[in-house]
Protein backbone atom coordinates (compact mmCIF):
# COMPACT_ATOMS: atom_id res chain seq x y z
CA UNK A 1 0.00 0.00 0.00
CA UNK A 2 1.51 3.55 -0.81
CA UNK A 3 2.03 5.26 2.19
CA UNK A 4 1.03 9.10 2.33
CA UNK A 5 5.01 10.30 3.03
CA UNK A 6 6.11 8.66 -0.42
CA UNK A 7 3.26 11.08 -2.47
CA UNK A 8 4.80 13.30 -4.28
CA UNK A 9 4.66 17.04 -2.18
CA UNK A 10 4.67 20.47 -3.98
CA UNK A 11 8.20 21.39 -2.35
CA UNK A 12 10.00 19.68 -5.39
CA UNK A 13 7.75 21.84 -8.20
CA UNK A 14 8.35 24.92 -6.46
CA UNK A 15 12.09 24.64 -6.05
CA UNK A 16 12.17 24.72 -1.75
CA UNK A 17 14.72 22.70 -0.35
CA UNK A 18 13.82 23.55 3.03
CA UNK A 19 10.13 23.33 3.43
CA UNK A 20 10.48 20.27 1.61
CA UNK A 21 13.17 19.41 4.60
CA UNK A 22 10.95 20.21 7.52
CA UNK A 23 8.10 18.77 5.42
CA UNK A 24 10.06 14.80 5.43
CA UNK A 25 11.03 16.50 8.95
CA UNK A 26 7.49 16.83 10.63
CA UNK A 27 6.28 13.41 9.19
CA UNK A 28 9.41 11.32 10.28
CA UNK A 29 8.88 12.71 13.59
CA UNK A 30 5.15 12.21 14.18
CA UNK A 31 5.72 8.07 12.89
CA UNK A 32 8.93 8.09 15.32
CA UNK A 33 6.78 9.38 18.15
CA UNK A 34 4.11 7.02 17.60
CA UNK A 35 6.95 4.00 17.50
CA UNK A 36 8.42 4.72 19.89
CA UNK A 37 4.97 5.08 22.21
CA UNK A 38 4.44 1.55 21.05
CA UNK A 39 7.44 0.24 22.33
CA UNK A 40 7.35 1.80 25.75
CA UNK A 41 5.13 -1.50 26.83
CA UNK A 42 5.60 -5.24 26.04
CA UNK A 43 2.65 -6.52 24.44
CA UNK A 44 0.77 -8.93 25.62
CA UNK A 45 0.04 -12.44 24.04
CA UNK A 46 -3.50 -13.07 22.86
CA UNK A 47 -3.53 -16.15 25.48
CA UNK A 48 -3.06 -13.47 28.27
CA UNK A 49 -5.66 -11.26 26.88
CA UNK A 50 -8.36 -14.39 26.76
CA UNK A 51 -8.15 -15.24 30.01
CA UNK A 52 -8.55 -11.64 31.61
CA UNK A 53 -11.48 -11.18 29.39
CA UNK A 54 -13.07 -14.53 30.95
CA UNK A 55 -12.46 -13.04 34.50
CA UNK A 56 -14.27 -10.02 33.03
CA UNK A 57 -17.68 -11.71 31.93
CA UNK A 58 -20.61 -11.87 33.93
CA UNK A 59 -21.42 -15.50 33.26
CA UNK A 60 -17.89 -16.48 34.75
CA UNK A 61 -19.75 -16.17 37.82
CA UNK A 62 -22.35 -19.21 36.71
CA UNK A 63 -18.94 -21.57 36.52
CA UNK A 64 -18.61 -22.02 39.89
CA UNK A 65 -22.34 -22.68 41.01
CA UNK A 66 -22.44 -25.08 37.94
CA UNK A 67 -19.56 -27.16 39.35
CA UNK A 68 -21.13 -27.31 42.47
CA UNK A 69 -24.19 -28.59 40.82
CA UNK A 70 -22.51 -30.68 38.77
CA UNK A 71 -20.91 -32.35 42.14
CA UNK A 72 -23.73 -32.51 43.72
CA UNK A 73 -25.26 -34.66 41.25
CA UNK A 74 -22.69 -36.94 40.71
CA UNK A 75 -22.45 -37.51 44.96
CA UNK A 76 -26.27 -38.70 44.38
CA UNK A 77 -25.78 -40.69 41.72
CA UNK A 78 -23.06 -42.66 43.39
CA UNK A 79 -25.42 -43.42 46.26
CA UNK A 80 -26.83 -46.45 47.19
CA UNK A 81 -29.49 -44.88 48.72
CA UNK A 82 -32.51 -42.65 47.07
CA UNK A 83 -32.54 -40.29 49.87
CA UNK A 84 -31.97 -39.36 53.52
CA UNK A 85 -31.95 -41.56 56.26
CA UNK A 86 -34.47 -41.76 59.05
CA UNK A 87 -33.20 -42.54 62.62
CA UNK A 88 -36.02 -44.54 64.38
CA UNK A 89 -35.92 -44.78 68.24
CA UNK A 90 -39.08 -46.21 69.96
CA UNK A 91 -39.74 -47.31 73.82
CA UNK A 92 -42.82 -49.02 75.13
CA UNK A 93 -44.07 -49.80 78.98
CA UNK A 94 -47.56 -50.58 80.33
CA UNK A 95 -46.58 -47.97 83.75
CA UNK A 96 -49.87 -46.40 82.98
CA UNK A 97 -52.03 -49.57 81.90
CA UNK A 98 -51.50 -53.27 82.64
CA UNK A 99 -48.17 -52.40 85.04
CA UNK A 100 -47.27 -55.99 84.46
CA UNK A 101 -43.51 -54.70 84.10
CA UNK A 102 -43.59 -54.71 80.02
CA UNK A 103 -40.97 -52.76 78.04
CA UNK A 104 -39.49 -52.61 74.92
CA UNK A 105 -36.63 -50.61 73.22
CA UNK A 106 -36.67 -50.63 69.53
CA UNK A 107 -34.08 -48.35 67.55
CA UNK A 108 -33.50 -48.55 63.91
CA UNK A 109 -32.82 -47.18 60.67
CA UNK A 110 -35.49 -46.27 57.49
CA UNK A 111 -34.49 -45.02 54.63
CA UNK A 112 -35.37 -44.59 50.45
CA UNK A 113 -34.31 -47.52 47.77
CA UNK A 114 -34.08 -46.61 44.38
CA UNK A 115 -36.78 -47.74 41.81
CA UNK A 116 -36.04 -49.86 38.92
CA UNK A 117 -34.29 -47.32 36.42
CA UNK A 118 -34.20 -44.18 39.12
CA UNK A 119 -30.87 -44.63 39.71
CA UNK A 120 -29.73 -45.06 36.28
CA UNK A 121 -31.80 -41.98 35.65
CA UNK A 122 -30.02 -40.28 38.25
CA UNK A 123 -26.62 -41.32 36.79
CA UNK A 124 -27.04 -40.00 33.17
CA UNK A 125 -28.47 -36.48 34.83
CA UNK A 126 -25.14 -36.75 36.31
CA UNK A 127 -23.28 -36.86 33.27
CA UNK A 128 -25.29 -34.56 31.57
CA UNK A 129 -24.11 -32.13 34.05
CA UNK A 130 -20.47 -32.78 33.86
CA UNK A 131 -21.26 -32.49 29.64
CA UNK A 132 -23.11 -29.14 30.53
CA UNK A 133 -19.76 -27.91 32.79
CA UNK A 134 -17.51 -28.44 29.59
CA UNK A 135 -19.77 -26.80 27.16
CA UNK A 136 -19.89 -23.92 29.64
CA UNK A 137 -16.30 -23.43 29.69
CA UNK A 138 -16.35 -23.78 26.06
CA UNK A 139 -18.82 -21.50 25.53
CA UNK A 140 -16.91 -18.65 27.69
CA UNK A 141 -14.07 -19.16 25.44
CA UNK A 142 -16.13 -18.39 22.35
CA UNK A 143 -17.78 -15.41 24.04
CA UNK A 144 -14.31 -13.84 25.07
CA UNK A 145 -13.06 -14.56 21.99
CA UNK A 146 -16.06 -12.51 20.28
CA UNK A 147 -15.00 -9.46 22.94
CA UNK A 148 -11.42 -9.61 21.94
CA UNK A 149 -11.98 -9.45 18.03
CA UNK A 150 -14.29 -6.91 18.69
CA UNK A 151 -12.24 -4.70 20.95
CA UNK A 152 -8.73 -5.37 19.09
CA UNK A 153 -10.39 -4.05 15.26
CA UNK A 154 -12.40 -1.60 16.75
CA UNK A 155 -8.72 0.11 18.60
CA UNK A 156 -6.65 -1.01 15.35
CA UNK A 157 -9.29 0.58 12.97
CA UNK A 158 -9.04 4.09 15.17
CA UNK A 159 -5.19 3.72 15.47
CA UNK A 160 -5.09 3.68 11.51
CA UNK A 161 -7.62 6.87 11.15
CA UNK A 162 -5.55 8.72 13.85
CA UNK A 163 -2.62 7.73 12.55
CA UNK A 164 -3.64 9.15 8.82
CA UNK A 165 -5.25 11.99 10.31
CA UNK A 166 -1.81 12.92 11.82
CA UNK A 167 0.06 12.84 8.84
CA UNK A 168 -2.87 14.52 6.82
CA UNK A 169 -2.51 17.52 8.99
CA UNK A 170 1.15 17.48 8.95
CA UNK A 171 1.00 18.04 5.35
CA UNK A 172 -1.53 20.26 4.99
CA UNK A 173 0.36 22.69 7.39
CA UNK A 174 3.55 21.94 4.89
CA UNK A 175 1.39 22.26 1.78
CA UNK A 176 0.09 25.94 3.38
CA UNK A 177 3.65 27.05 4.56
CA UNK A 178 4.38 26.16 0.81
CA UNK A 179 1.49 28.82 -1.00
CA UNK A 180 2.66 31.25 1.69
CA UNK A 181 5.97 31.74 0.39
CA UNK A 182 4.66 31.80 -3.10
CA UNK A 183 2.06 33.99 -2.45
CA UNK A 184 4.73 36.21 -0.74
CA UNK A 185 6.51 36.41 -3.36
CA UNK A 186 3.46 37.54 -5.67
CA UNK A 187 3.31 34.23 -7.61
CA UNK A 188 -0.03 33.35 -6.18
CA UNK A 189 -3.29 34.98 -5.51
CA UNK A 190 -3.99 35.77 -1.15
CA UNK A 191 -7.08 33.57 -2.01
CA UNK A 192 -5.27 30.52 -2.72
CA UNK A 193 -3.47 31.21 1.03
CA UNK A 194 -7.29 31.08 2.44
CA UNK A 195 -8.04 28.33 0.53
CA UNK A 196 -4.96 25.94 2.32
CA UNK A 197 -5.83 27.56 5.42
CA UNK A 198 -9.04 26.57 5.38
CA UNK A 199 -7.66 22.94 4.42
CA UNK A 200 -5.19 22.67 7.00
CA UNK A 201 -8.32 23.98 9.94
CA UNK A 202 -10.46 20.88 8.35
CA UNK A 203 -7.72 18.39 8.96
CA UNK A 204 -7.47 19.36 12.31
CA UNK A 205 -10.90 19.09 13.21
CA UNK A 206 -10.65 16.00 11.26
CA UNK A 207 -7.42 14.95 13.96
CA UNK A 208 -9.01 15.81 16.76
CA UNK A 209 -11.99 13.82 15.92
CA UNK A 210 -9.92 10.73 15.32
CA UNK A 211 -7.86 11.21 19.07
CA UNK A 212 -11.32 11.31 20.54
CA UNK A 213 -12.56 7.89 18.93
CA UNK A 214 -9.06 6.51 19.49
CA UNK A 215 -9.26 7.20 23.14
CA UNK A 216 -12.86 5.82 22.95
CA UNK A 217 -11.49 2.70 21.64
CA UNK A 218 -8.28 2.94 23.85
CA UNK A 219 -10.78 3.04 27.13
CA UNK A 220 -12.94 -0.02 26.29
CA UNK A 221 -10.01 -1.88 25.10
CA UNK A 222 -8.41 -1.25 28.35
CA UNK A 223 -10.97 -1.60 30.39
CA UNK A 224 -11.80 -5.47 29.00
CA UNK A 225 -8.25 -6.70 28.80
CA UNK A 226 -6.08 -4.82 31.29
CA UNK A 227 -3.59 -3.70 28.44
CA UNK A 228 -3.44 -0.69 26.53
CA UNK A 229 -1.20 -2.54 23.96
CA UNK A 230 -2.72 -4.85 20.94
CA UNK A 231 -1.56 -8.56 21.30
CA UNK A 232 1.75 -9.75 19.86
CA UNK A 233 -0.10 -11.29 16.84
CA UNK A 234 -3.72 -11.60 15.60
CA UNK A 235 -4.25 -12.94 12.51
CA UNK A 236 -6.69 -15.09 11.42
CA UNK A 237 -7.72 -17.74 8.88
CA UNK A 238 -11.02 -19.11 7.82
CA UNK A 239 -12.34 -21.86 9.91
CA UNK A 240 -15.61 -23.79 10.08
CA UNK A 241 -17.09 -26.01 12.72
CA UNK A 242 -20.37 -28.25 12.20
CA UNK A 243 -23.12 -26.72 13.58
CA UNK A 244 -23.45 -29.56 16.67
CA UNK A 245 -20.22 -28.17 17.72
CA UNK A 246 -21.19 -24.54 17.74
CA UNK A 247 -20.15 -24.07 21.66
CA UNK A 248 -24.03 -22.42 22.09
CA UNK A 249 -25.46 -25.85 20.50
CA UNK A 250 -23.53 -27.83 22.77
CA UNK A 251 -24.77 -26.20 25.46
CA UNK A 252 -28.18 -26.01 24.44
CA UNK A 253 -27.99 -29.68 23.98
CA UNK A 254 -26.87 -30.58 27.20
CA UNK A 255 -29.59 -28.29 28.78
CA UNK A 256 -32.11 -30.37 27.12
CA UNK A 257 -30.38 -33.49 27.60
CA UNK A 258 -30.66 -32.67 31.51
CA UNK A 259 -34.31 -30.99 31.33
CA UNK A 260 -35.16 -34.67 29.54
CA UNK A 261 -33.45 -36.52 32.21
CA UNK A 262 -35.15 -34.46 34.94
CA UNK A 263 -38.77 -35.19 33.52
CA UNK A 264 -37.63 -39.19 33.51
CA UNK A 265 -36.97 -38.70 37.41
CA UNK A 266 -39.95 -36.76 38.05
CA UNK A 267 -41.89 -39.37 36.71
CA UNK A 268 -40.52 -42.01 39.10
CA UNK A 269 -41.16 -39.68 41.85
CA UNK A 270 -45.13 -39.99 40.98
CA UNK A 271 -44.29 -43.10 43.44
CA UNK A 272 -43.12 -42.29 46.40
CA UNK A 273 -39.79 -44.85 46.54
CA UNK A 274 -39.51 -47.82 48.61
CA UNK A 275 -38.75 -47.45 52.31
CA UNK A 276 -36.58 -49.75 53.95
CA UNK A 277 -36.11 -50.02 57.74
CA UNK A 278 -33.73 -52.01 59.55
CA UNK A 279 -33.81 -52.29 63.02
CA UNK A 280 -33.45 -54.18 66.60
CA UNK A 281 -35.93 -54.72 69.54
CA UNK A 282 -35.26 -55.58 72.80
CA UNK A 283 -38.51 -56.78 75.30
CA UNK A 284 -38.50 -57.61 78.62
CA UNK A 285 -41.30 -57.93 81.09
CA UNK A 286 -42.30 -59.39 84.83
CA UNK A 287 -43.21 -62.87 83.24
CA UNK A 288 -40.01 -63.56 80.59
CA UNK A 289 -36.50 -62.67 80.03
CA UNK A 290 -35.49 -60.34 78.10
CA UNK A 291 -35.74 -61.00 74.31
CA UNK A 292 -34.14 -59.08 71.24
CA UNK A 293 -34.98 -59.50 67.99
CA UNK A 294 -34.03 -58.10 64.48
CA UNK A 295 -36.21 -56.06 62.39
CA UNK A 296 -36.68 -55.91 58.89
CA UNK A 297 -39.47 -53.80 57.01
CA UNK A 298 -40.06 -52.54 53.59
CA UNK A 299 -42.93 -50.39 52.62
CA UNK A 300 -44.04 -49.69 49.11
CA UNK A 301 -46.21 -46.69 48.04
CA UNK A 302 -49.64 -47.95 46.28
CA UNK A 303 -49.01 -44.43 43.77
CA UNK A 304 -52.57 -43.08 44.63
CA UNK A 305 -51.66 -39.12 44.91
CA UNK A 306 -53.15 -36.69 42.38
CA UNK A 307 -50.70 -34.11 42.94
CA UNK A 308 -47.45 -35.81 41.48
CA UNK A 309 -49.34 -35.52 37.84
CA UNK A 310 -49.19 -31.78 38.18
CA UNK A 311 -45.03 -32.18 38.75
CA UNK A 312 -44.77 -34.27 35.76
CA UNK A 313 -46.67 -31.66 33.60
CA UNK A 314 -44.21 -28.92 34.65
CA UNK A 315 -41.18 -30.87 34.37
CA UNK A 316 -42.62 -31.80 30.54
CA UNK A 317 -43.25 -27.93 30.01
CA UNK A 318 -39.36 -27.59 30.95
CA UNK A 319 -38.05 -29.73 28.71
CA UNK A 320 -40.50 -28.53 25.90
CA UNK A 321 -39.08 -24.78 26.66
CA UNK A 322 -35.04 -25.90 25.95
CA UNK A 323 -36.21 -28.06 22.81
CA UNK A 324 -38.03 -24.75 21.27
CA UNK A 325 -34.43 -22.59 22.54
CA UNK A 326 -32.36 -25.60 21.03
CA UNK A 327 -34.13 -25.28 17.80
CA UNK A 328 -34.19 -21.64 17.54
CA UNK A 329 -30.61 -21.14 18.41
CA UNK A 330 -30.13 -23.82 15.04
CA UNK A 331 -32.23 -21.44 13.31
CA UNK A 332 -30.64 -18.31 14.06
CA UNK A 333 -27.03 -19.94 14.05
CA UNK A 334 -27.51 -20.90 10.70
CA UNK A 335 -28.83 -16.96 9.59
CA UNK A 336 -26.08 -15.39 11.48
CA UNK A 337 -23.27 -17.96 9.36
CA UNK A 338 -24.95 -17.13 6.34
CA UNK A 339 -25.19 -13.31 6.71
CA UNK A 340 -21.29 -13.64 7.74
CA UNK A 341 -20.18 -15.30 4.81
CA UNK A 342 -22.26 -12.68 2.51
CA UNK A 343 -20.42 -9.42 4.91
CA UNK A 344 -17.12 -11.12 4.33
CA UNK A 345 -17.46 -11.42 0.11
CA UNK A 346 -18.95 -7.90 0.79
CA UNK A 347 -15.71 -6.23 2.42
CA UNK A 348 -13.52 -8.30 0.05
CA UNK A 349 -15.33 -6.14 -3.09
CA UNK A 350 -15.03 -3.28 -1.15
CA UNK A 351 -11.30 -3.36 -0.63
CA UNK A 352 -11.39 -4.58 -4.15
CA UNK A 353 -13.00 -0.57 -5.16
CA UNK A 354 -10.74 1.06 -2.30
CA UNK A 355 -7.72 0.32 -3.89
CA UNK A 356 -8.90 0.90 -7.54
CA UNK A 357 -10.14 4.32 -6.19
CA UNK A 358 -6.62 4.98 -4.39
CA UNK A 359 -4.83 4.18 -7.50
CA UNK A 360 -7.08 6.50 -9.44
CA UNK A 361 -7.10 9.55 -6.92
CA UNK A 362 -2.89 9.21 -6.54
CA UNK A 363 -3.08 9.32 -10.86
CA UNK A 364 -5.72 12.50 -10.30
CA UNK A 365 -3.10 14.32 -7.99
CA UNK A 366 -0.18 14.26 -10.14
CA UNK A 367 -2.50 15.58 -12.90
CA UNK A 368 -4.07 18.45 -10.86
CA UNK A 369 -0.42 19.48 -9.52
CA UNK A 370 1.19 19.96 -13.39
CA UNK A 371 -1.94 21.71 -13.60
CA UNK A 372 -1.51 23.89 -11.20
CA UNK A 373 2.11 24.61 -11.83
CA UNK A 374 1.43 25.81 -15.54
CA UNK A 375 -1.48 28.02 -14.37
CA UNK A 376 -4.22 25.72 -16.03
CA UNK A 377 -6.35 25.47 -13.25
CA UNK A 378 -6.68 26.96 -9.40
CA UNK A 379 -5.57 25.69 -5.99
CA UNK A 380 -8.86 24.40 -4.86
CA UNK A 381 -8.87 21.80 -7.58
CA UNK A 382 -5.68 20.76 -6.22
CA UNK A 383 -6.40 20.95 -2.89
CA UNK A 384 -9.36 18.84 -3.06
CA UNK A 385 -7.04 16.35 -5.18
CA UNK A 386 -4.78 16.25 -2.60
CA UNK A 387 -7.61 15.64 0.22
CA UNK A 388 -9.27 12.79 -1.93
CA UNK A 389 -6.09 11.21 -2.34
CA UNK A 390 -6.07 11.28 1.76
CA UNK A 391 -9.57 10.26 2.18
CA UNK A 392 -8.95 7.33 -0.38
CA UNK A 393 -6.39 6.05 0.91
CA UNK A 394 -7.40 6.02 4.22
CA UNK A 395 -10.10 4.44 3.20
CA UNK A 396 -8.76 1.80 1.41
CA UNK A 397 -6.38 1.10 4.50
CA UNK A 398 -9.63 0.56 6.72
CA UNK A 399 -10.94 -1.94 4.16
CA UNK A 400 -8.09 -3.98 4.28
CA UNK A 401 -8.89 -3.82 8.41
CA UNK A 402 -13.18 -4.40 8.09
CA UNK A 403 -12.14 -7.42 5.61
CA UNK A 404 -9.96 -8.86 8.21
CA UNK A 405 -12.63 -8.13 10.88
CA UNK A 406 -15.48 -9.58 8.45
CA UNK A 407 -13.28 -12.74 8.54
CA UNK A 408 -12.85 -12.45 12.26
CA UNK A 409 -16.80 -12.27 12.43
CA UNK A 410 -16.98 -14.71 10.46
CA UNK A 411 -15.42 -17.60 12.16
CA UNK A 412 -17.05 -16.03 15.57
CA UNK A 413 -20.55 -17.08 13.60
CA UNK A 414 -18.66 -20.24 13.32
CA UNK A 415 -18.01 -20.85 17.02
CA UNK A 416 -14.12 -20.96 16.43
CA UNK A 417 -12.77 -19.67 19.55
CA UNK A 418 -9.58 -17.79 19.43
CA UNK A 419 -6.08 -19.66 20.81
Amino acid sequence: MKSISTIPNFGTALKKPLLIASFVAMSSFGSLTMAAESTNQVAPSLQQLLEHVKTQLPEQEKKQALQQLTQANGNAADSWIAGDVDLVVRHENDGMTGNQGYQSWEVGAAFPIWLPGQSGAKQQLSEDYRSLQSAQTARLALMASGKIRNLVWQLKKAETTLAYRQKSHQQAQALEQLVKQRVDAGENPKMDLLMAQQVTLNAMKQLTLAEQDYRIALNAYSTWTGSEQLPKTFAEHEQSLPLAEHPDIAFLQSLQSIEAEKLQLTKYSQKQNPNLYLGSKTEKSHQMSDNTMLIAQISFPLGVNKQSAIAVSEQNQNKVNADIALAKAKQQIAIDRRNAETRLQQAQQTQTLAKSQFDLSSQSVLLAKQAYQQGETSIQILLQATQQLYDNELNYRLSQLNTQQSLSDYNQAQGVSLQ
